[in-house]
Order: structure tokens, then sequence, then C-alpha cells
């Protein structure tokens, strides 16, 4: 509004210097049309254009104060509650503190710092201690940023432990559940609870054998089947306990000679033929 007065050479009749009637209606006209409802019958019954700027300065000064009582109210109300992320707390601190600026309340570094430690939780209180009683005094911004790096390193102290809880529950069900198992299964080898057949002390029984030599059977059956399938064309494929050594490559041997038994017997006693 003043630009637009100054822009029509009429802002001299806001400040009075110019007393021209018309100039003054000119002056006076834009004051009140560009105003609200709520607030045009504040100045509608000014006579000059300085009487309207006038009585809308008193009008929006009643208001900023108003204004400045609700921020401060606000900003001194505000205080780190349980839950609460620090990020948030600090948030609301500096905004209020920057509105209150607005209104020509002066909040300055200073003072934002101290409003921020002005209501923190009491586990903040050893790094309240040691900002307070240091012999160079922090900034605001400083104060900010020490406080979200504290917030930080605890809430990952708090993730810490309860993984680290999550982790020794997890083994100690495992642990619980093997000694279950030891008490509620028999040993194969001996037949009796409270262990299993790999930590018995009686000397193995023919099943308990008979159960290990199978499982090493399977172990290199799966070993044969692996080595007889390999497709790779350049590699010998060589079994060191079998009856013979194949390849398809004759230029790689010296002092061939052919035999008529197509039968290779493998370490486990297995009959493979060759075609």
């Amino acid at each position: 509004m003043r630009a637009a007065l100054h822009l029509e050479d009429l802002w001299k009749c806001v400040t009075g210097e110019v007393t021209d009637e018309t100039k003054n209606m000119k002056a006076r006209s834009p004051i009140l049309l560009a105003k609200e409802p709520h607030i045009y019958i504040h100045i509608e019954d000014a006579a000059t254009a300085k009487d309207a700027w006038n009585n809308l300065a008193h009008t929006f000064e009643d208001a900023r104060q108003n204004n400045r009582i609700a921020l401060m109210r606000a900003l001194t109300d505000t205080r780190l509650d349980k839950g609460q992320s620090m990020e948030e707390y600090v948030y609301q601190i500096i905004s209020y503190s920057n509105r209150l600026n607005a209104v020509k309340l002066k909040v300055d570094d200073e003072w934002i710092g101290t409003f921020l430690l002005a209501d923190l939780t009491p586990e903040y209180d050893p790094l309240i201690m040691s900002i307070t009683s240091s012999d160079k005094p922090l900034s605001g911004d400083e104060i900010k940023m020490k406080l979200l790096l504290e917030y930080s390193m605890k809430n990952n102290n708090v993730k810490k432990t309860r993984d680290d809880n999550v982790a020794m529950s997890s083994k100690s069900q495992n642990k619980n559940k093997n000694a279950r198992d030891q008490k509620t299964k028999n040993c194969f080898n001996c037949n009796k609870p409270g262990h299993f057949s790999r930590d018995c002390r009686l000397p193995k029984t023919d099943a308990t054998i008979r159960i290990q030599q199978k499982r090493k059977h399977q172990e290199k059956a799966f070993l044969a089947f692996f080595t007889t399938h390999a497709m790779d064309p350049d590699a010998w494929y060589v079994d060191s306990c079998a009856s013979a050594h194949v390849t398809h490559r004759e230029d790689w041997l010296d002092d061939v000679s052919s035999t008529s038994d197509s039968k290779i017997v493998l370490t486990d006693n297995t009959k493979i033929e060759s075609n």
C-alpha cells in the first residue's frame, strides 16, 4: 500500500505534508478499498488519508501485540515430551522464535539456545550441565546440533540394546530347544534319551555304522554322478580310486592300448559301463 501511494505521488497526504482536499480523497480511497471488512470498520469514518492510515496502524498494532502474547506463551510452553522426537522439538522452538522476530519482538541467538535447553527431559541433564559449565558460550545453532547428535546417539544405543536382547532371546530359545530334543528323543546308537548318537559314549552298533556308511555312500555317489555328467570338452574326468581313467582326447595320450573291458569300477564298488 505504501508503495502504491508513493507511485501515485500521494504519500505526502498520509504524512500530512499535503492538505489538498482532492488529493486527500484520492489517497484515502485506496486505503479504504484495500482492507478486509473486519478492518474497514476501524477506518471508514476517517476524514483524511492521514487519519485512515493512523487508525489502520493502531488496529494492526493491537493485533500484533495479541499475536506476540500468543506466540510467547506457545514458546515458553514448548517442552520435550517423552516419546517426542528431538527434531520436532527443535523445529517448534525455532519456528516460534522466528515468528516473534517477525512481529518485532526480538528473540536473539542466545535466547534460542536458552529456550532449547530449558524444557528437556531429565535424561539430558548431563548434557545441559556440560554446556552451561563451558567457558566458551555456545550459539543457538551449536546447541541445536549437540541436541540432535545426542538424540541420534541415544536412539542408536536403544536400537542396539533391543537387537542384542532379541539375539540373546533367540539363542536361548535354540539352546532350550536343543536341550528339549535331547531329553525327548532317543539316541540312535544306544536307544536312550538325553543325548544324540554323535555324543554317545558306547561302542557304535551295527545300525549306527550302517547309517554312517549309507551317508558316505550317498556323498560318493553324488560325486560320481557329478563327474560323469560334466560337459566341459577340454577337461579330464578322473576318479582316483576307479579301475580306469577316462578322457575323450586320444591325442593327449602316449602309448595307447585298447581293452575289451567296458566296465569301470568306482571306489564304492559301483560299476559303470562305457559305450
